[in-house]
C-alpha cells in the first residue's frame, strides 16, 4: 500500500478541512508540539480504512463539528484506490470504496449493499485485517511491543497474516468441506447399499403373491362375461321401450298443437265478430260524414290562396329590409372614415411639433459619442500596456527568487562554516584564524550586496505593481466609456427610427388623407352611397300595397281549417269500412265450419292416446334400469383394473430387484472410491493447517526476519545485543518426545547470556521491539508482490537519549530503500533537520492545521 492523498475534515482536532499530498514524499517526518494532532493522522488512516482509531465513533467527531469524514487515496498491488468513511453524529456511518477505472478514466464504485458488506470487501481486497496492518506497517504510539507482546501463539498467527500464509487455511477449508461432502455421498451409498439388501430378500414373497393376483384375475373375468350377457337383453328391452315413448310424445305433441290451434280459431272469431259491429256503426253515420268533408274541401282551397299571397308579402318584405341595412352600413362606415381622419389630422399637428424636437435631441446623442470616441484611449492599448507591466513583474520576482535562493545557500555555507572543525568543510584544507574571519567577512559582505539587491527589487516590483493598478484603473474606465458609448450609439440609433416613422406619418397625412376628408363629407351629405338599393327601395314598397294581404282574415281562415280537417279523415274512414265489411262476413262464416271440424278430431286423438299409455305402463313396470346394471359392469372392471395394477406393481419389483442387483456393484465401487479419497484429503487437511506448509514457511521466513531484526538491533544497542527464535519447545509432560510449536523470542545480551525477551524492560525493549518491527516490515516490503509499502512510525524517540535517537534515525535511513514511503511522527525539533521532507501540524483556535514542506 502506498498513499497517495489523505483528506480530513471534522476528524478529532483536525475541524477544518485539511488535506496531506504524499506523492513527492518518501522519507518524511510528522512534526509538531504535544496534542497538535500528529497521531490523528494514523488514527484517520486506520479509521478510514479499518473502522478502527483510539477513539469510539462517535468522540472522532470534532466537537465544533457535527460530522468526521475521512477520504483516503491509495495505490495497491499496481491499482488506485479511493475510501471514504464519515460519521455524524446520532447517524449511521456511511462507507464508500471505489477503484480508478484506467479504461473509462473515472471511479468505479466497489461499494457494497451494507457497511458491513463494504467493510469486508475492503479487507478482502487488501488482503489483511487491522492487527495484520499494525503489526506490519504502523508503529502507533504506546503500541511498540504490538508484535512481541502476543502470546507465541498470537505472534505465529500474527506472522502468517503478515506473510499472506492465510490462502493455505483457505486451502485447508476447501480440503475439508471436499472431505465432508465425500463423507455424506458415502453415507448415503452406504443407506443406498442397505436398502437393496433388504429389497432383494423379498424376491420369494414377491413372486408368490404375483401367483395369487393372476388366479383371482381369471375368476372375475368370468363374472364380467356374465354381467355383460345381462345388460345387453336389457338394452335391447330398452330399445323397444324407447320407440314406445317416442310415439307417446309424438302423440301428445300433435293433441297439444291441434288444441292450442282450436283456441287460436276460436279467439280469431270473436274478433271477427267485433270488428264487424263497428265497421256497421260507421256506415250509420255516412250523411254527416260527407257533409263535414266538402266543407274543409272549401275550407282548403281559400287558405292555399291567403298561404301564397304570405309568401310573396314576407319576400318583399325581406328585400326591403336588406336593403335598408345595406344603407346604414354605408352610411356608418363613411362615419367612422371621417372620425379616423379626423384623429390622424390631430396627430399630424402634434407630429409638427415633436419632429423639430427629436432632431435636437438626436443632434446631442451624436455629439456625445464624437466626444466619448476623441477623449479616450482604446481598451486594446491599455491591455498592452498592462500585460508588459506583468511580463516585467514575473521577470523581476524570478530574479528575486534567485537570489533569495542564493541568500539561503550562502547562509546554509556559513552555518556550515561556523559549525566546522579546523578543517574548511568545502575544500578540506587547514584554516588558520586569520583565514576564518577573512571568509566570514567575504561572505557576510557578499550577503549584504545581495540582501541589497533583493531590496532594490522588491523596490522596482512594488514601483511595476502600482503602475499596474494605475493602468487597470484607466482600462476601466476606457471599458466604461465604451460601454456608455455603445449605449448612446443605441440611443442614437432608436430616435432615428422613431423620426423616420413620424416623418413618413406626417407626409402620408399632408399628401393624400386631408384631401380625401373633405371629399368624404361631402359624399356624406348628399347621400351619394348605396344608390342601387334606395332604388330597389323605391320600387318594392308599392308592389307591397298591391298585394293586399291581410294577416288577420289569413289566420281566421287557417283556424277555421284547422277546426274541420276532422272529417278528412273520417270520410278515408267511412270508405275503408265499405269496402272491408262483406269479406270480413265471408271469413267468419269459413272460420266457423273449421272450429266444428277440429273439435271432433281432437277427442279421437285423446281417447287414442288414453289406450296406448296403459299398455305401456303394463308392459315395462317391472324393468332393472340399464344405468344400475352398467354401474355393477363398472364395478367388476375397477376390481380387475385394481388386481391388474398390483399384479403389474409386483412384477416392476421383480423386475427392478435384477435392476438393483447391478446398483448394488455400482454404489459399492462408488463408496470404496469414496473412503480412498476422503483419506486423501485427511491428509490434505493436516498439510494446510497451522502445524503443515505455513508452520514450514514460517521456519524459512523466521531466518530472513532474524538477520534483518539484528543488523538493526546490531545498529540500535552499538552491537551489545541479538536476536534469535525458537519456534519448537519441550512440553511440560517429560514422557512425551515430541515438540510444541511455539515461536519464543530470546535476547543475547551485552554480557553473552541468552535471555527471555520478557525479562527486558525500558529502552532496551524499546529497541528489541522496533528492531523486530522493521524487520517484520522489510521482509514484507522486499518480498515479491509485496502488498505493504509504506512504514508509519509514531513511537520511540522520545524514551531514547541523544546517541539512541541518532541510531533510530541511522537504522531508519539503512531500510528506506526497502519502502515507497516512511513517516516518522516526532515532537522533538533536533530530529526535524533529520528528514528531507516535513508534514508540519500546527493547533490552531480553529483546529489542527497541515503543511506540507519538502526541503
Amino acid at each position: 500500500m502506498i498513499p497517495i492523498q489523505l483528506e480530513l475534515k471534522g476528524f478529532l482536532s483536525y475541524q477544518q478541512p485539511a488535506a496531506i499530498n504524499f506523492e513527492s514524499l518518501h522519507l518524511a517526518c510528522i512534526s509538531g508540539s504535544n496534542g497538535a494532532g500528529k497521531s490523528s493522522i494514523l488514527d484517520a488512516i486506520t479509521w478510514v480504512i479499518f473502522g478502527k482509531a483510539r477513539s469510539r465513533d462517535e468522540t472522532i467527531i470534532n466537537q465544533a463539528s457535527t460530522t468526521a469524514e475521512v477520504v483516503f487515496r491509495f495505490y495497491y498491488e499496481d491499482q488506485k484506490f479511493q475510501i471514504l468513511r464519515s460519521k455524524t453524529r446520532e447517524k449511521p456511518l456511511l462507507l464508500e470504496f471505489f477503484v480508478w477505472d484506467t479504461a473509462d478514466d473515472k471511479w468505479r464504485i466497489l461499494t457494497e449493499h451494507t457497511t458491513s458488506e463494504t467493510q469486508g470487501r475492503i479487507i478482502t481486497t487488501l488482503r489483511m485485517d487491522y492487527e495484520t496492518f499494525i503489526n506490519a506497517s504502523f508503529f502507533l504510539q504506546g503500541k511498540a511491543d504490538q508484535f512481541t507482546q502476543k502470546t507465541p501463539g498470537e505472534r505465529k498467527e500474527i506472522l502468517s497474516k503478515i506473510l499472506g500464509l492465510e490462502i493455505w487455511e483457505s486451502y485447508r477449508d476447501t480440503a475439508r468441506e471436499k472431505r465432508r461432502q465425500l463423507e455424506k455421498e458415502s453415507n448415503i451409498l452406504e443407506a443406498l447399499l442397505k436398502e437393496i439388501q433388504s429389497e432383494i430378500t423379498q424376491q420369494d414373497s414377491i413372486q408368490s403373491q404375483i401367483l395369487a393376483f393372476q388366479s383371482e384375475i381369471e375368476g372375475k373375468n368370468v363374472l364380467k362375461n356374465q354381467q355383460n350377457q345381462i345388460l345387453e337383453q336389457a338394452r335391447q328391452l330398452e330399445l323397444s321401450r324407447s320407440q314406445m315413448e317416442s310415439q307417446l310424445k309424438h302423440l301428445r305433441t300433435d293433441l297439444a298443437r291441434k288444441q292450442t290451434t282450436f283456441q287460436q280459431h276460436r279467439q280469431r272469431l270473436t274478433e271477427l265478430n267485433h270488428q264487424c259491429s263497428e265497421l256497421e256503426l260507421q256506415i250509420e253515420h255516412s250523411a254527416e260524414i260527407e257533409t263535414g268533408y266538402t266543407t274543409w274541401q272549401l275550407l282548403r282551397s281559400n287558405l292555399e290562396t291567403w298561404e301564397n299571397k304570405a309568401s310573396q308579402y314576407f319576400e318583399i318584405q325581406q328585400q326591403i329590409s336588406t336593403s335598408r341595412q345595406i344603407f346604414q352600413l354605408e352610411e356608418n362606415h363613411l362615419r367612422v372614415q371621417i372620425e379616423n381622419m379626423e384623429k390622424e389630422e390631430q396627430q399630424s399637428k402634434k407630429l409638427a411639433v415633436e419632429i423639430p424636437l427629436l432632431q435636437k435631441e438626436i443632434s446631442d446623442l451624436f455629439t456625445q459619442i464624437e466626444t466619448l470616441n476623441q477623449n479616450t484611449l482604446s481598451r486594446d492599448q491599455y491591455q498592452e500596456q498592462l500585460g508588459n507591466l506583468q511580463k516585467e513583474i514575473s521577470i523581476k520576482q524570478e530574479e528575486k527568487r534567485q537570489a533569495e535562493l542564493h541568500v539561503k545557500e550562502m547562509r546554509e555555507h556559513y552555518k556550515d562554516f561556523d559549525k566546522s572543525g579546523p578543517n574548511c568543510p568545502f575544500c578540506n584544507q587547514l584554516l588558520t584564524p586569520e583565514h576564518r574571519e577573512k571568509y566570514k567577512a567575504l561572505m557576510t559582505s557578499e550577503g549584504r550586496e545581495v540582501a541589497h539587491k533583493v531590496q532594490d527589487m522588491e523596490n522596482i516590483i512594488t514601483d511595476y505593481q502600482n503602475q499596474v493598478i494605475l493602468v487597470r484603473k484607466n482600462l476601466e474606465r476606457a471599458i466604461q466609456a465604451e460601454k456608455q458609448a455603445q449605449q448612446i450609439q443605441l440611443q442614437w440609433a432608436q430616435k432615428n427610427t422613431i423620426l423616420e416613422n413620424k416623418q413618413n406619418l406626417q407626409s402620408n397625412w399632408l399628401e393624400h388623407q386631408a384631401a380625401n376628408l373633405t371629399a368624404i363629407k361631402i359624399k356624406l351629405d348628399k347621400k351619394e352611397f348605396a344608390l342601387v338599393e334606395q332604388e330597389k327601395i323605391k320600387i318594392l314598397e308599392p308592389q307591397l300595397i298591391t298585394l293586399e294581404y291581410n294577416p288577420a282574415d289569413h289566420q281566421i281562415c287557417k283556424q277555421q281549417e284547422a277546426e274541420n280537417r276532422i272529417f278528412e279523415n273520417k270520410m278515408r274512414q267511412l270508405e275503408k269500412a265499405r269496402a272491408t265489411l262483406e269479406p270480413l262476413t265471408r271469413q267468419t262464416a269459413e272460420l266457423q265450419s273449421e272450429i266444428d271440424r277440429e273439435s271432433g278430431e281432437i277427442a279421437e286423438q285423446s281417447n287414442h292416446l288414453t289406450d296406448l299409455q296403459t299398455a305401456y305402463d303394463q308392459q315395462f313396470a317391472n324393468q332393472v334400469p340399464i344405468q344400475q346394471l352398467q354401474k355393477q359392469l363398472d364395478l367388476l372392471q375397477i376390481e380387475i383394473n385394481q388386481l391388474n395394477t398390483r399384479l403389474g406393481a409386483e412384477q416392476q419389483k421383480l423386475n427392478s430387484l435384477e435392476r438393483r442387483k447391478v446398483e448394488r456393484v455400482k454404489y459399492q465401487q462408488e463408496l470404496d472410491l469414496h473412503q480412498q479419497t476422503i483419506v486423501r484429503y485427511q491428509k490434505l487437511e493436516e498439510a494446510f493447517g497451522k502445524n503443515g506448509v505455513p508452520a514450514l514457511l514460517i521456519e524459512q521466513a523466521l531466518p530472513e526476519i532474524e538477520e534483518h531484526a539484528n543488523q538493526i538491533l546490531e545498529q540500535l544497542s552499538g552491537g551489545t545485543m541479538s536476536i534469535r527464535f525458537e519456534t519448537q519447545s519441550d512440553y511440560k509432560n517429560k514422557k512425551r518426545q515430541d515438540k510444541k510449536e511455539t515461536l519464543e523470542i530470546l535476547i543475547n545480551d551485552a554480557n553473552g547470556y541468552l535471555r527471555s525477551y520478557e525479562m527486558f524492560s525500558g529502552g532496551e525493549a524499546f529497541r528489541i521491539n522496533f528492531a523486530i518491527r522493521l524487520a517484520l516490515s522489510r521482509v514484507l516490503a522486499k518480498r515479491a508482490g509485496a502488498r505493504l509499502q509504506t512504514l508509519v512510525i509514531d513511537e520511540g524517540f522520545g524514551s531514547q537519549d541523544s546517541q539512541g535517537r541518532q541510531r533510530l534515525v541511522q537504522a531508519i535511513n539503512l531500510i528506506q530503500a526497502d519502502f515507497a514511503k516512511i513517516l516518522v511522527i516526532t515532537h522533538l525539533d533536533e530530529l526535524k533537520d533529520a528528514f528531507p521532507a516535513r508534514i508540519e501540524i500546527d493547533k490552531t483556535a480553529q483546529g489542527s492545521q497541515v503543511q506540507v514542506q519538502v526541503l
